[in-house]
């Protein structure tokens, strides 16, 4: 997973370079902000924190550790080579599907229904726990990536989610909306908390619809789709 990561944002990179683009905008992760187990607990998260990509390594976030390297990779590369690099870092990106078929995200939204907890699936620290759960919408994740190729002031990394809560109050948000499901049970209560800001999106002039919506939205694709009955 390191390997074509990282060798593929070089030859995008390179590629940009060559045909004089004027700003690329990369896609990168949460999982590229949060995974720092030297941050201080009682700081705010924010994009000057910087997933420990050794540490990753060690406990085998390949996912983590590949997102890390390659964000560095491309923002490393704009500033050497005068290339206009803006990176946005979603969290875990909800909301209607486009394709015919899941992907990550929307699997682990798929198995709550059936009863299953699956975020290890993104490789979130204690994932079978209650624990603080970061959300946003992909059409708002599509909004940010505009707001950043598209303002002349945009620049450097912003963290892009809308909504925090805990897995639980996920679940019931969900048996509230959808009533007719199976859903987790017991998960073990986690005593960490996620905290971070994306003021700086904000500024941007980035903004978020409800994650009711987000929620609704999704489940009528995934029946339109065939995944839901």
């Amino acid at each position: 997973m390191l390997e074509p990561a990282i060798t593929g944002t070089r030859n995008v990179m390179n590629a940009c370079l060559k045909s004089k683009v004027n700003k690329v905008v990369v896609v990168s992760s949460v999982l590229a902000v949060v995974v720092n187990p030297i941050w201080p607990k009682d700081q705010t998260i924010d994009e000057n924190c910087w997933s420990d990509a050794e540490f990753c390594m060690k406990t085998e976030k390949w996912y983590c550790a590949s997102k890390a390297i390659s964000e560095r990779e491309a923002l490393e590369f704009g500033k050497k080579n005068n290339l206009n690099v803006v990176s946005i870092c979603p969290s875990v990106v909800f909301g209607p599907m486009l394709q015919s078929t899941l992907c990550t995200t929307n699997i682990i939204l798929l198995n709550l229904f059936k009863g299953k907890n699956s975020l290890n699936l993104i490789e979130f620290d204690k994932a079978e726990e209650d624990r603080d759960v970061p959300i946003v919408d992909v059409r708002d994740c599509a909004k940010a990536l505009l707001l950043a190729y598209e303002k002349p002031e945009a620049e450097g990394r912003y963290l892009c989610s809308a909504h925090v809560l805990r897995t639980n109050a996920l679940i019931e948000l969900l048996k509230k909306l959808f009533p007719r499901y199976s859903y987790p049970t017991n998960l073990h209560v986690s005593t960490e908390d996620l905290n971070y800001t994306c003021e700086k999106l904000m500024n941007l002039g980035w903004n978020y619809r409800p994650l009711e919506k987000t929620l609704v939205d999704s489940v009528e694709k995934m029946k339109e789709a065939g995944f839901l009955s």
